[in-house]
């Protein structure tokens, strides 16, 4: 698992494994989110490291997630 780390401009994260990795955000309390935005890192550094694939889940207690979205939408 890895987290993302709020910066300047946000949060960031990129996985170390191409084509494979995950990341768990863990808010302080329940919050609607109403988007997320894939982007490559702004260094430009990691060009093959951009989410083509993907599920979001979500939980309120860590242990039963549900699925809210996916590649396949």
């Amino acid at each position: 698992m890895a987290i993302a780390r709020p910066s300047a401009i946000g949060a960031s994260w990129i996985s170390a494994e191409q084509g494979a990795g995950w990341l768990q955000i863990e808010l302080p309390e329940t919050a609607a989110i109403d988007c997320v935005i894939w982007a490559r890192d702004r260094d430009g550094a990691f060009h093959d490291r951009l989410a083509t694939r993907y599920k979001i889940e979500v939980s309120t207690d860590s242990a039963h997630w549900q699925q809210v979205s996916a590649s396949d939408d």
